[in-house]
């Protein structure tokens, strides 16, 4: 933000000059600092006119995101890089769909935070839902989801937290912390069958996670750091969920325990990421 300053008395005021108050004009007046000159007296702020353009969200951007400048990747289908500029407003998907969130629980303003890199978000007491999101349910279809995550404590009573998932009527995804000291990926098929696929974790620690869904292959796999966690091949090749809307934060109902902990750089891809693309993200 840069703060021009220009007296507001000629120079024949001589030893008046110190009481004269400053005219500021502020770059950037999203959050303006107060600034006292040399009598005490507050500025005078001098900001542009407000224009149709200034006074109406038209995109991302405008919104107070912060997207990353990367090449576009068509399978990337959310990413929340949690880069916003601190609002009440939900965090934004910088992904080519452009996922809008609404509040489910708590208050947003709350929830920024420092991240792994740069900005995270707390979501100790605030969660979110994503809708128009059919196409996360993937329904059996190839998935990666990966994030950075600090995690205060793993599961309450016998539930665990969900940082992300799209389940209904008890099956679908889900993608959360879980006792015994775990973060895990669980895949719920209409009925009993059910596949849990963990990834050990420390509490407090920033780590980096991630799941990948492979069913042409028949496996699913996490990774920890980028590195290798845990390989299940005997995997279900089919899950379905009826649901539409990805949770972030907290489970279906919205009355769950929410995810004790903050989260950066969250991306779900709908395709298999090979080992090497992992790594890179963990770096």
């Amino acid at each position: 933000m840069g703060i021009h300053s220009a007296t507001a008395c000629g120079l024949a005021l001589g030893a008046a000059l110190a009481g004269c108050s400053l005219i500021v004009s502020v770059d950037d007046l999203t959050s303006p600092a107060a600034t006292i000159d040399d009598a005490g007296s507050t500025p005078i702020v001098d900001a542009a006119p407000d224009t149709d353009a200034d006074a109406e969200v038209t995109d991302a951007a405008d919104a107070g995101a912060v997207c990353p400048e990367e090449p576009p990747d068509p399978s990337l289908v959310l990413y929340l890089p949690f880069d916003d500029v601190p609002s009440a407003l939900p965090p934004v998907d910088c992904s080519a769909k452009a996922r809008a969130a609404t509040t489910a629980r708590g208050d947003p303003a709350a929830i920024w935070t420092e991240g792994k890199r740069g900005g995270g978000a707390d979501l100790a007491s605030t969660c979110f839902r994503f809708g128009d999101a059919a196409d996360l349910r993937f329904d059996g279809a190839p998935f990666t989801i990966a994030a950075w995550v600090f995690v205060r404590s793993y599961a309450l009573d016998s539930d665990g937290r969900q940082l992300a998932g799209v389940t209904a009527s008890g099956h679908g995804w889900r993608f959360g912390s879980d006792d015994p000291a775990r973060f895990e990926l669980d895949l719920r098929a209409p009925g009993p069958e059910k596949r849990e696929i963990a990834i050990p974790l420390e509490l407090a620690t920033w780590t980096h996670v991630a799941a990948v869904y492979d069913p042409a292959n028949g496996e699913a796999i996490t990774y920890r750091d980028g590195v290798l966690a845990q390989r299940e091949t005997n995997t279900i090749t089919t899950f379905t969920s009826d649901g539409s809307t990805l949770l972030l934060g907290c489970e279906a109902g919205d009355d769950g325990p929410t995810f004790d902990g903050v989260v950066d750089e969250l991306r779900i891809y709908a395709r298999p990421l090979p080992a090497t693309e992992i790594a890179a993200l963990a770096r």
